[in-house]
């Protein structure tokens, strides 16, 4: 990033240039590349924009990717369009703003093989839908040979996911506790077992919410299982 930088200003632009660095997923290592979960979902973000953006502060507000571009045209003074998913979060980044977000989205159709799955995450909680017979720990093969991806193959490479799966990240943070169900093998949602009672009715809510999203985005996942991309 420092070379990036020092070329931006020998070439004379440092002063009128966004300066972002960003990832396209979560760490390579078990249950966070190629999964739903946040260790998956998370991504760096790093924003400069002299005497904009100075940098120095840190915000915890819910952000998606769908949100980078309108925001980048934001900080470059261009109306960011209004028939889009994301929504600038510009604001945050200049004063502090909230970014008035209050859920996020993420899928995943295809990594190394064909694992659908779809999520919905607020603040405090994570729902999460597979569409598939897969593993509980899905291993991307980059991951598989290192030392932890040989311990989780091991322990958990087996074909055993749950239809559904409910986090409370306030208590459980690392999402170990499944509140939807545990049951295994891979049942369809209404088959897959009783909830937590406690959270039922978060459980029905965010179910809905991530099939309206699914809906509206015209997911093909809702006409059954995507077919492999033909490669010519």
């Amino acid at each position: 990033m420092g070379a990036f930088r020092e070329s931006l200003a020998d070439a004379g632009l440092e002063d009128e240039t966004v300066f972002v660095f960003t990832t396209d997923h979560g760490l390579a290592m078990p249950r966070a590349k190629g999964t739903c979960y946040d260790a998956g979902l998370e991504t760096a973000l790093l924003v400069h924009q002299p005497g904009v953006v100075e940098g120095g502060d840190v915000h915890d507000d819910l952000v998606s990717n769908v949100d980078l571009a309108p925001t980048l045209l934001d900080l470059a003074g261009v109306d960011p369009p209004t028939d889009v998913a994301g929504r600038s979060f510009a604001d945050l980044l200049r004063d502090g703003t909230p970014h008035d977000r209050e859920r996020v989205y993420g899928e995943m159709t295809w990594h190394d093989r064909y694992n659908p799955v779809r999520a919905v995450r607020t603040d405090r909680y994570k729902y999460v839908r597979n569409f598939s017979v897969l593993p509980r720990v899905f291993v991307p093969l980059d991951v598989a040979p290192t030392a932890s991806g040989r311990a989780v193959l091991e322990q958990f490479h087996v074909e055993q996911r749950p239809a559904e799966e409910l986090y409370d990240l306030e208590r459980d943070p690392h999402e170990r506790e499944n509140l939807a169900s545990d049951r295994a093998p891979f049942e369809t949602a209404a088959e897959a077992g009783d909830p937590d009672p406690e959270y039922v009715d978060v459980l029905d809510r965010l179910r809905s919410e991530l099939e309206e999203w699914m809906e509206a985005t015209d997911d093909p996942l809702l006409d059954g299982p995507v077919p492999y991309p033909d490669v010519e």
